[in-house]
């Protein structure tokens, strides 16, 4: 069943939405891919508070004109936004494996920080680890250094104590 023009314009004011308050937005190819399945992954989404909007490609070239962005290339299909506002790789990587697992599907383009990228860019940012995995990375080697050194702080007293208790017994001997 058609859509009205209403319908069409809540569409459309979704997407500038999305475009707006969000910081990485990966476009994919979902044909292929059951409810169930996009079910499946909008909940995988939300758990890294990301979301999943399903659209029209006229009716996202229609959202970017009114948000005053070009898109490079011409999609022709229907398309599925995963976005985000927090971690703006966690939709790419998750898009990513989701579509790797189903063997369906395939990312399109992605948009970071008010700029497209093409596919091949979107698939190298899929490969890198979120956000908090690259944090806990940082903290630890940060760490590693003073954990090492007190490491050997504490091995040169327990040094000298096992020194000083073989001179005490040698002593008493």
């Amino acid at each position: 069943m058609a859509k009205t023009r209403e319908q069409k314009e809540k569409i459309i004011e979704e997407i500038v939405n999305i475009f707006s308050s969000n910081k990485g937005i990966v476009f994919f190819d979902y044909r292929g891919l059951s409810n169930a399945e996009l079910f499946e992954l909008r909940k995988n989404l939300r758990d890294e508070k990301a979301g999943l909007k399903v659209a029209k490609a006229t009716l996202l070239k229609i959202a970017l004109k009114r948000k005053q962005l070009e898109l490079e290339a011409d999609f022709k299909r229907p398309l599925a936004l995963a976005f985000t506002q927090e971690d703006e790789i966690a939709p790419f990587r998750k898009v990513s494996e989701f579509l790797k697992i189903k063997e369906k599907g395939e990312i399109l383009a992605g948009f970071i920080e008010n700029s497209f990228i093409d596919k091949e860019e979107a698939l190298r940012l899929a490969l890198l680890p979120g956000r908090l995995q690259l944090q806990s990375r940082l903290l630890a080697g940060m760490f590693s250094p003073l954990n090492h050194f007190l490491f050997l702080l504490k091995e040169s007293q327990s040094q000298l104590l096992r020194l000083l208790k073989s001179y005490e017994e040698k002593l008493s001997n």
